[in-house]
């Protein structure tokens, strides 16, 4: 079911928006987006007609709803629910390194069902069938510049919402992987895990606690934890900056640790 709002709901975020305090809403229009992999009920284009200055223009944004069924019920868990609300009612957007930027968030409405709203820039089609190899590396550049600006000039977030034991629950989920081996009578499973595939992967989770452990050792920083191409939109070509979505598994992590989810996604 599309959610359902007024035009006095839509109207204060439109006049921040066109930084116009009269202008109003004309007509009002939902559909659905598809999303990525993060927690989430559902996310909407939410775009129609206004009137600003006496002219009729387009507006649009981009609504994420979340709640407690969708993640995590505590701040510990990797999951957490609503850690990307906290994100943006923080002070984090307003002082992340540039080029790395969030979008611009215009509200985070708390709903009587439980559930959370989060207004946000519309930012258009994604952009990851773009990528090429210099992307890549251009989004590993600015994922360093972001930490290593936590390493240096910025001060560690301590906000007790944010991920601080991400890796080692999120592996938890792949502990399923163990049992491939009695599927291997099965010709899909074949064909996708080889022998020489799922022995090195077996040797990786056999050893999966000491590359934790060598993790933990390493100067800890603040990350994004799931920079994707899919949560990755080029702003500017020119200048290469990007805007990060999806800062819902946002914590306290590894110098190094993003490039887990980037290279993952590659890969798979």
């Amino acid at each position: 079911m599309l959610p359902t709002f007024t035009h006095q709901i839509i109207t204060p975020m439109m006049r921040t928006h066109f930084a116009d305090s009269a202008s109003t809403a004309i007509s009002t229009q939902t559909e659905p987006l598809t999303g990525g992999t993060g927690e989430g009920l559902g996310l909407y284009r939410v775009s129609g007609k206004a009137r600003v200055q006496n002219r009729e223009v387009d507006w649009s944004f981009v609504l994420k709803v979340i709640g407690p069924t969708a993640g995590g019920a505590t701040i510990t868990d990797w999951n957490y629910w609503r850690r990307e609300a906290h994100v943006y009612e923080s002070i984090l957007p307003a002082t992340l390194p540039a080029p790395l930027q969030t979008p611009r968030c215009y509200g985070v409405q708390d709903q009587a069902d439980g559930s959370c709203w989060i207004w946000l820039e519309d930012l258009g089609r994604s952009t990851e069938d773009a990528w090429t190899a210099e992307t890549y590396w251009q989004a590993a550049h600015h994922l360093g510049q972001l930490n290593g600006c936590y390493l240096t000039t910025h001060p560690l977030p301590e906000y007790p919402w944010l991920n601080r034991t991400f890796l080692p629950q999120w592996l938890d989920r792949a502990s399923g992987m163990t049992r491939l081996d009695e599927a291997l009578t099965h010709p899909l499973v074949q064909r996708l895990y080889p022998p020489d595939v799922l022995d090195g992967y077996h040797r990786l989770w056999a050893t999966r606690v000491h590359w934790l452990s060598a993790l933990a050792q390493l100067p800890r920083t603040f990350c994004h934890l799931d920079a994707f191409p899919g949560n990755l939109f080029i702003r500017s070509t020119a200048s290469g900056a990007f805007v990060a979505i999806d800062w819902a598994y946002a914590g306290i992590d590894a110098i190094g640790a993003e490039l887990a989810a980037l290279t993952f996604a590659e890969v798979t």
